[in-house]
């Protein structure tokens, strides 16, 4: 699974607590386990409280490699979300990493950090108008 999947679903799965939290006052939570189509397993499990989520996410994959990630988001006139991940390749290698985005009525922008198994980081952030 990409990391872009990874994200699209994770703002997929805010989206759809959102529109329970209008329905009701009490906190929603999910959780979903599935078989990846490779043959790996991803777990996922959410709580919407009062606008703010929190999340995790947890995959293995058929070859050995992992990922985890936790996730919190607050929503308003800017919605800001903190997720940090690590996991490990097939070769059994570490990465761990760090996304900070935030998104408002005219802009968003996300930095991306990631420590990789030989010890460099690299920093990516990305803004785009709306």
């Amino acid at each position: 699974m990409s990391y872009i999947s990874v994200v699209t679903i994770t703002v997929g799965l805010l989206m759809m607590l959102s529109a329970y939290a209008v329905q009701a006052a009490e906190p929603q939570s999910l959780n979903v386990t599935r078989t990846t189509p490779a043959g790996g397993q991803v777990s996922r499990s959410g709580t919407l409280d009062d606008g703010t989520y929190v999340g995790s996410t947890s995959r293995t994959g058929a070859s050995g490699g992992s990922y985890n990630s936790s996730i919190t988001c607050e929503g308003g006139v800017v919605a800001n979300c903190s997720r940090s991940f690590s996991g490990t390749n097939r070769d059994g290698q570490a990465y761990t990493g760090t996304r900070e985005s935030a998104a408002g009525p005219r802009r968003a922008g996300a930095t991306t950090t990631v420590t990789g198994p030989d010890g460099n980081t690299r920093e990516r952030t990305r803004i785009r108008r709306r």
